[in-house]
């Protein structure tokens, strides 16, 4: 039975993904939908009003975009670029945040929103000739800093860079979590494995 909660839960955390916050009658009416499909009906009433209530809170977590600084002078390329943009990582990393990792709809697109103004604050990565661009996002603790810059390293993939580097501070568990977290939403591999020699083990987007 928790096998088949497991799997339900799975797929509605999908379905609801792409509903920028969903009400309780909503979330509710969901669930009795995809209960009177075949698999899910041994699904009785208590285990899926208490799914319900845990949806409820997960997709009733919000997120702001927050405030940006940048230069008077500084010229913006992203506009004139994405039709040329192929978001191949972007929607791996999206579809891992939104079907296993269970984050809720607006999330996602606050997120989708967030790391697409930074990735234009950067310097197009085709843009000839030397040029120096930096700068710096801040964010709380628990505020989803992982996540947002794996969604700007994934869009910065995409839209040109070929060499990412992330520098996760000086202590070994710190970065091995980050590696970890970097493994899972854009490389798709466990680097850990293949340092080692071991078997090609495919993770998260992979």
């Amino acid at each position: 039975m928790s096998d088949i909660l497991a799997r339900f839960e799975r797929a509605l955390d999908g379905f609801l993904s792409e509903e920028p916050m969903p009400t309780p009658e909503r979330i509710r009416e969901v669930i009795a939908d995809h209960r009177i499909l075949p698999f899910y009906s041994e699904i009785d009433d208590l285990s899926a009003e208490h799914l319900a209530r845990t949806l409820e809170e997960r997709h009733g977590v919000t997120m702001t975009v927050g405030s940006v600084l940048q230069n008077s002078d500084y010229e913006p390329w992203l506009d004139g670029a994405r039709a040329d943009i192929d978001p191949y990582y972007w929607q791996r990393y999206k579809s891992l945040l939104a079907t296993r990792k269970g984050f809720s709809g607006h999330v996602v697109a606050t997120l989708d929103e967030v790391t697409e103004r930074t990735l234009g604050l950067l310097e197009s990565p085709l843009k000839s000739g030397s040029w120096d661009r930096r700068g710096m996002v801040v964010g709380h603790v628990q505020s989803g800093k992982t996540a947002n810059y794996t969604g700007l390293i994934c869009k910065a993939a995409d839209a040109g860079y070929r060499l990412i580097v992330v520098i996760a501070g000086i202590h070994n568990n710190l970065r091995n979590q980050t590696q970890g977290r970097i493994d899972e939403g854009f490389v798709g591999r466990d680097s850990s494995r293949l340092l080692s020699g071991g078997h090609d083990s495919r993770i998260g987007v992979g």
